[in-house]
């Protein structure tokens, strides 16, 4: 068995659980634990509707038959099993412990259909449910510890019941579970290292006050109207509000907002709470630079749209983030990292995952489950099991991620066909194990010069593709070429835009060159920067296979003739920038079209090599400036129609 966790389908809907060698060591622990040589072993012990008890021998004493004492310790398969109305059962300090098998479904008390009974004063562990209370009502749970359960006390359609003053600890998924229940209260109570503490599953008009959760919290699923009040997590306030607008959320242990609108939650510090920040049909709401670690969920929204979540730390929980049934929401910027799951998408739509980290998932960086029109762009995503997983979700689209690293890349199921670029020329992901040359460019990649996309499509599976694989790690788009000259490799890379078309150009072809008096050692390059509004400015980074000779300059030529355009950033290494603007210096077409058509060199003036300056008669180029000019002109008229046609 593979250690970690999975997900299971269940008719409840999906859940994620403990895999099988957690779940069963924690079984093996239950049943592990020592029982006293004064315990009572048997099956069940019955209190009878007619106030008797079977089966004879029962170490259970009654004078009254009201009042029942437990006078020994239990071992059995099921505990006790109540069958009558309006009695006490004290424990008196006793212990009743679950033997049965390891999938058994037994109960340390069970008082199905009852109405009036005290359970007090007893140590309840080793079963399924600890306290089982279903269609039961006017149930008091006082002074009891719950302890090392699967669940440990469960309220199914019970109402008006009372659990104060107990402890309710290490139970292995709920201490307290309310599914479809009215008008209960819990308080007073110490919750403690249980997967859950409280849960409240469709269940209204609670009272949930004065408990202590500490390595747990609390869970409403589709509950309302409940009064939550005076409860600590880690000795911090939970904070639960409902029906609450346009407030900035103070310091917590853990934060439940139920149908709340623009809320915002700054800057908080929460861990082991269960879920560190619980939204539930709230919207337009702001999480930002908050730390989440050691949670089921770091964050978890559930019908709740608009929403912002950034800038946010986010570790070794059992899932990051979480969205049910939620669109609109907006992920950027946040570290999630060292989780098992990073982030986890049920059934939601259009939202937007952007410059996040996500790695090192012990199972899947980024899971989508019947979820599409969402947008995946300019993430990392590495080193988890697998990196994207894909169950029955289309239509969803990812570019310029860095998908690295990863035991399985991506995944899918099928019927699962999302798009997996951009685009030409603005291009796909980086995948660490997708291995091109990139010696063309454009659209179909037939054209001459590189451009920072493989030249070769990466293959998903049958139907997902990745036209354009990014040559380097967005957004270190590099293009490089060979020089003309023989003096080694130049990388070019632009921001903004893209550097697209990139080739060397020997000096003999050009005109006039030999009238700037320089000697150009790495010879000329023309390329295209695209991806620009009509006026900006792109500054190009330039790594030469040298370092700077003193003197560099750079030689660009538009508006008809040569020019010196200053440069940046050099620092005596192999780098240096160079700004071009749209429609003026080094835009060789000379329109402020979004496009800058580059054709240029760097060299230093002969008179700083030491050589004699040549005459004035220059030898005719073999290529004319005009017919080269011509070139790029037809270059930047196919990149406009390009450019156009991917807009409409």
């Amino acid at each position: 068995m593979v250690k970690g966790w999975f997900l299971v389908k269940s008719t409840n809907g999906f859940f994620w659980f403990a895999s099988a060698i957690l779940m069963l060591g924690a079984l093996q622990l239950i049943a592990s634990i020592e029982l006293s040589e004064a315990a009572w072993v048997g099956e069940a012990i019955y209190i009878k509707a007619d106030g008797s008890v079977e089966p004879e021998g029962s170490p259970i004493a009654t004078d009254d038959y009201v009042i029942y004492r437990l006078t020994s310790n239990v071992a059995a398969d099921n505990g006790i099993i109540v069958q009558r109305d309006n009695i006490v059962i004290d424990g008196c300090g006793c212990a009743i412990q679950g033997v049965g098998p390891q999938d058994s479904k037994g109960v340390g008390v069970n008082a199905t259909g009852r109405s009036g009974v005290v359970i007090k004063n007893v140590e309840i562990s080793g079963f399924r449910y600890g306290i089982c209370l279903k269609d039961s009502s006017g149930i008091v749970l006082i002074n009891n510890s719950i302890n090392n359960n699967i669940n440990g006390i469960a309220l199914w359609s019970s109402h008006n019941n009372t659990i104060t003053k107990n402890t309710i600890s290490s139970n292995i998924d709920d201490g307290v579970e309310l599914y479809h229940s009215l008008n209960n209260t819990i308080s007073g109570n110490r919750i403690v290292s249980n997967n859950y503490g409280v849960y409240l599953h469709s269940s209204h008009n609670n009272t949930i006050v004065e408990n202590r959760f500490e390595g747990c919290g609390l869970m409403a699923f589709d509950s309302y109207q409940n009064a939550v009040e005076y409860n600590t997590v880690n000795g911090r306030p939970l904070l639960y509000l409902e029906g609450v607008s346009n407030a900035t959320v103070g310091d917590a242990g853990q934060v439940v907002l139920i149908k709340c609108e623009n809320m915002k939650i700054v800057g908080l510090n929460i861990s082991n709470a269960t879920i560190g920040i619980e939204l539930w049909m709230t919207n337009n709401t702001i999480i930002s630079r908050s730390s989440l670690s050691n949670n089921v969920d770091g964050i978890a929204l559930w019908s709740s749209h608009n929403n912002t979540i950034a800038d946010n730390i986010i570790t070794r929980n059992l899932c990051g983030v979480e969205l049910w049934y939620s669109s609109g929401i907006v992920l950027i910027n946040n570290s999630i990292n060292n989780n098992i799951n990073g982030i986890a998408l049920w059934s939601s739509h259009n939202n937007t995952i952007t410059k996040n980290t996500i790695s090192s998932s012990e199972s899947l960086n980024i899971y989508l489950w019947l979820s599409s029109g969402n947008i995946v762009v300019e993430n990392s995503v590495a080193r988890g099991r697998c990196g994207i997983w894909l169950d029955e979700s289309s239509d969803n689209a990812f570019y310029h991620n860095n998908i690295a690293d990863n035991a399985m890349q991506v995944y899918f199921t099928p019927g699962s066909l999302n798009s997996w670029d951009g685009g030409y020329p603005s291009g796909g992901n980086f995948w660490s194990n997708h291995r091109s040359i990139d010696e063309k460019s454009g659209s179909a990649q037939d054209k001459p010069g590189g451009d920072g996309i493989g030249d070769s499509p990466y293959p998903l599976d049958e139907v997902n593709v990745d036209r354009f694989p990014l040559m380097n790690p967005w957004p270190n788009r590099a293009v490089k070429v060979e020089s003309s000259t023989g003096a080694g490799a130049v990388v070019f890379r632009s921001s903004p835009g893209l550097i697209v078309g990139l080739r060397a150009v020997p000096e003999e072809s050009l005109q006039s060159v030999g009238e700037l008096g320089a000697e150009f050692s790495y010879g000329f390059f023309a390329f295209n920067i695209t991806g620009l509004r009509p006026g900006d400015e792109a500054s190009v980074t330039v790594t030469l296979p040298s370092p700077l000779p003193v003197g560099l300059r750079y030689w660009a030529y538009w508006n008809d003739a040569w020019s010196q355009i200053p440069l940046g950033g050099n620092d005596g290494n192999e780098s240096v920038t160079i700004t071009f603007k749209d429609g003026g210096a080094g835009d060789s077409d000379g329109a402020e079209n979004g496009v800058i058509a580059c054709l240029g060199a760097f060299g230093r003036l002969r008179a700083q090599t030491g050589e004699a300056t040549p005459p004035a008669e220059a030898p005719q180029p073999a290529f004319h400036i005009a017919a080269y000019a011509a070139v790029v002109a037809v270059a930047v008229a196919v990149i406009a129609v390009v450019v156009r046609r991917r807009g409409t």
